[in-house]
């Protein structure tokens, strides 16, 4: 679930009709001269001039019907001071108290840039941020934050004026960047992710937004672009899944549990050696499988030995789901972070040979 936690910028989460449900202290602070005083309850629209109403209006139905995932608007926002400031209201679905509602996030157009658009807020992004002009030829960068240097290694000398395909190498998936230009095409949003190259040649995989902006007249205007680098995650990804394809092909119980003994994985093995399925396993603490062949201290030792960080190996007696025993030789090995934390215990059968293959289960 989406928390007001996760940015900084001026931000209402409004129900489709315009009702605000949250406006945190930057949005407040804008439309009120008392920011403690509560918005919750009226309508976006009481500050929004009303030849922006309509189409901002349009963009939240369009948004709860699911037919776009976000969307953006140029709309000016009415103060109390009677004053009026333009910004670029990026709308997207949200789930907020159990009920799907939209997210609206308003960046500030006060500095003028050639386009017309703004630079303040976007630099202390810390995630890259741009802006296309669907006007000119190719949809070329008006405007990139501090962010988008930072994560690509160009200066705003070298990217301004061109389109973010500069981004692409030889690896790049082709049916990715099809389906980005698809959408730019229809003037759709997109959410992607592709695999990019910064300036000195090294990879990064792009968890890569681009949202049209609209003018009133409902005509595109802009394309806001945001880019994260998403290469941890993706590489973490690639190495679970080569972990898994391991661990289900091998003939030894694998099964894997959190810092506290819930079970988060079990592999084919297990659930053939057991008689447990993954759905009945998952969730579970592996006493399930105690057979009461051991004593408490048995198991007491077992515990202490592994938070303290160190391997217990021995060879016990287990029950499975039919209540049949089955005698077995275990090996548990604590997983540690990088700050020394004990996050995960890895359970194989000891007769697993494969050094690798125990070297890449602890790694992911």
């Amino acid at each position: 679930m989406w928390s007001p936690d996760m940015t900084g910028e001026l931000m209402f989460v409004v129900q489709p009709d315009g009702s605000i449900s949250y406006a945190n202290d930057g949005a407040k602070s804008l439309i009120r001269t008392d920011p403690n005083e509560s918005i919750v309850g009226t309508s976006i629209l009481e500050y929004i001039p009303s030849s922006h109403q309509t189409a901002l209006l349009n963009q939240f139905e369009r948004i709860g019907r699911g037919d776009a995932v976000s969307m953006g608007l140029r709309v000016k926002v009415s103060m109390e001071s009677n004053d009026s400031r333009e910004f670029i209201a990026l709308n997207t679905s949200v789930e907020w108290d159990g009920s799907d509602q939209i997210l609206l996030l308003l960046f500030d157009t006060d500095e003028e840039l050639p386009s017309g658009l703004s630079a303040r807020t976007m630099d202390a992004s810390p995630i890259g941020i741009t802006i296309g002009d669907a006007t000119l030829n190719d949809e070329q960068l008006v405007y990139v934050n501090d962010g988008f240097c930072k994560l690509t290694g160009y200066n705003r000398e070298e990217i301004l004026g061109r389109n973010c395909r500069f981004l692409q190498g030889e690896e790049t998936a082709k049916e990715t960047v099809a389906d980005i230009r698809r959408a730019i095409d229809a003037e759709e949003p997109i959410t992607t992710e592709i695999r990019n190259y910064r300036k000195d040649g090294s990879m990064f995989w792009n968890r890569l937004t681009i949202t049209p902006v609209e003018d009133d007249t409902g005509a595109v205007t802009h394309f806001l672009g945001f880019q994260e680098d998403v290469t941890d995650r993706k590489l973490y990804e690639q190495e679970k899944a080569l972990f898994e394809m391991q661990a289900e092909a091998t003939e030894q119980t694998v099964f894997i549990t959190d810092a506290n003994g819930a079970i988060e994985y079990v592999n084919p093995a297990f659930e053939r050696t057991t008689g447990y399925s993954a759905e009945e396993a998952l969730g579970e603490n592996p006493r399930i499988l105690k057979s009461e062949q051991q004593d408490e201290a048995f198991y007491r030792e077992l515990w202490q030995t592994i938070t303290a960080g160190e391997v217990w190996k021995a060879e016990l007696t287990n029950r499975r789901k039919s209540g049949e025993l089955y005698r077995t030789t275990q090996k548990i090995t604590p997983v540690i972070n990088a700050e020394g934390t004990i996050t995960h215990f890895v359970t194989i059968e000891e007769d697993v040979t494969d050094a690798q293959f125990i070297e890449q289960v602890l790694y992911v």
